[in-house]
């Protein structure tokens, strides 16, 4: 339909012009507000391409109070517990963000949390992305007063998909241990 000066427009038309084009805007294509059982996970929406949207959520794991250790020299999973790990629905980016408390029975050793995606996309773990702690006197547990890291990444290079994000671990020498772990994914 065109519109011309001086001509009406009639119910019918509004309705099928107008009224109904409203109903594909963003607010209109979104999910209804849902928050998971846990609290988290409220929709919000991301373009995907030229008139295209998507609805996405944050997803997050977190292993509270165990602390895990490892000897590896290459990242891994930890000895007793795997992650935290997330999976989720993302386009091409993603926002991640890790957090631990972290230290090494060895003074001066260094202990590194990193993750690494699989599913759609495979990457590996990278200290290119990873949380570093260096330098430090030995600390084994909280009560040594082993402190709480957290880093952010803007992922990008995703293939669209359903993917995998798992944090891993490793040391330079010594032993590792890691307590308090997060992980948080904001898929875009």
């Amino acid at each position: 339909m065109t519109a011309t000066s001086n001509q009406t427009f009639t119910a019918a038309q509004f309705n099928t012009h107008v009224r109904d084009n409203l109903l594909v805007t963003e607010a209109a294509l979104a999910p209804a507000s849902q928050v998971d059982d846990d609290g988290w996970g409220t929709y919000y929406i991301v373009g995907t391409g030229t008139n295209a949207i998507a609805a996405r959520r944050t997803s997050y794991d977190f292993v509270a109070w165990s602390e895990q250790s490892t000897s590896s020299s290459t990242y891994t999973n930890l000895s007793r517990t795997y992650g935290p790990s997330v999976t989720v629905v993302t386009g091409t980016q993603a926002i991640v963000m890790i957090q631990a408390s972290i230290g090494n029975g060895t003074a001066n050793a260094y202990s590194a949390v990193s993750f690494a995606v699989s599913g759609a996309t495979t990457v590996a773990a990278s200290d290119e992305w990873a949380i570093e702690v260096d330098g430090r006197a030995a600390s084994v547990s909280e009560a040594d007063n082993m402190p709480r890291y957290s880093m952010y990444k803007f992922v990008t290079g995703l293939t669209a998909g359903t993917n995998t994000f798992t944090m891993k671990y490793r040391v330079s020498g010594g032993t590792g241990f890691f307590n308090q772990r997060t992980l948080i994914v904001w898929p875009l």
